[in-house]
């Protein structure tokens, strides 16, 4: 758009929905169980565009592949990394790179979260629905600190997938940087 239009326009900002409204409306517009509309509305982090795109998309296996980097990197499994490096650089797009980094960076916050507060608080506000007991071992074995230096490493990861960085190089430099964090 030209600037001399964009700068008689008025940005209108639109605060993010709640889990419970993308989950009444994954059930109301798309069918989806309760249980599904749940897991999905938390993942999608505001979004309902973002909520359907996980629907149709295959967002358990996005997760899955996300923790399987995360477990491979914290115990320094290099064949591991090295599979999980390879079919992420070769996925063919930096936007599933940033996806499953973005996982990688739920699984630390839900950590966090079942960490720093209660137990049952933390069931109600994790993102990844299902898997509280690998959430709990994780929050269990690491301490808030690490948790945090980690997340801050995948956040600097992703940053650096959009200034073209070098995939295997830049992944594998991360799952080594993680694995250093944690131990």
């Amino acid at each position: 758009m030209l600037p001399t239009i964009v700068s008689r326009c008025q940005v209108i900002r639109f605060p993010p929905l709640s889990a419970s409204e993308i989950a009444a409306a994954l059930v109301e517009r798309k069918g989806v169980t309760p249980a599904r509309a749940d897991s999905i509305a938390r993942l999608a982090f505001g979004s309902y565009t973002r909520a359907v795109e996980l629907l149709e998309g295959d967002a358990t296996r996005a997760l899955e592949a996300s923790l399987e980097f995360l477990r491979a990197a914290v115990v320094g499994d290099a064949l591991k990394i090295s599979a999980v490096v390879e079919e992420w650089s070769d996925s063919g797009s930096r936007q599933s790179v940033h996806e499953r980094l973005k996982y990688v960076t739920v699984w630390l916050r839900d950590a966090l979260t079942w960490k720093t507060v209660a137990p049952k608080e933390a069931s109600e506000r994790i993102a990844v629905v299902g898997y509280e007991e690998v959430i709990g071992r994780i929050a269990a074995r690491y301490d808030a600190g690490r948790i945090v230096n980690a997340w801050n490493a995948v956040e600097e990861a992703d940053i650096a997938v959009d200034l073209n960085a070098n995939l295997p190089l830049l992944l594998t430099a991360l799952a080594l940087k993680i694995r250093w964090i944690m131990s």
